[in-house]
């Protein structure tokens, strides 16, 4: 994808949002690793609600994502900015690789966050469309059972993109329970 903006055209999926209003995913740059470090915690703090297994807060008051640094260093991890107009609206990590098992040809969301500030004005939905279309054509997107409000927005996101060419099915790791998202992107 490379360095360069990726801007999401004003299409029927994003009515929410004004015409004039531009939503787009930008490469993260080593830079911008503190700025997702924010905005990690406060992605922390929403999925704290559905996910008690997120860790301890360190000394500093942060609980420190696993291998961050990956995201700049694997050529197979996309840590991505989303942008609305001049602001910063939340990031997403896009991996290539199958988290269930390993299929090289999938795509997958494996963080993705808005500020609440940003959320139900159809930026989120630009954004992950953008991202459908811009890498690998098969997707998964995998979400706990237990975030309704998440499983909520990716089933329209993925609806809406996909025209309703997708499956769910359920999936059980390490005792939790996920609902997993399958659709194709034809680029």
């Amino acid at each position: 994808m490379g360095a360069e903006n990726l801007r999401t055209p004003h299409t029927e999926e994003s009515q929410a949002c004004s015409a004039e209003t531009v939503v787009e995913l930008v490469r993260a740059e080593r830079r911008d690793m503190e700025l997702i470090s924010s905005m990690l915690q406060l992605y922390f703090h929403d999925l704290s609600e559905f996910t008690p297994w997120l860790g301890t807060m360190s000394n500093n008051g942060r609980i420190e994502y696993p291998d961050l640094d990956a995201y700049w260093l694997d050529p197979v991890l996309h840590p991505l900015l989303i942008r609305s107009g001049d602001s910063n609206a939340g990031f997403a990590f896009v991996q290539q690789g199958s988290h269930l098992d390993g299929d090289s040809s999938v795509s997958d969301i494996a963080e993705f966050f808005i500020l609440r500030s940003f959320r139900r004005k159809g930026i989120g939905m630009r954004a992950a469309h953008r991202a459908f279309r811009d890498f690998g054509s098969n997707w998964e997107i995998r979400v706990r059972e237990c975030n309704l409000p998440a499983i909520a927005f990716w089933r329209q996101t993925v609806d809406t993109f996909s025209r309703g060419r997708f499956s769910t099915e359920p999936h059980s790791e390490d005792g939790s329970l996920w609902r997993v998202f399958r659709f194709r992107s034809e680029g």
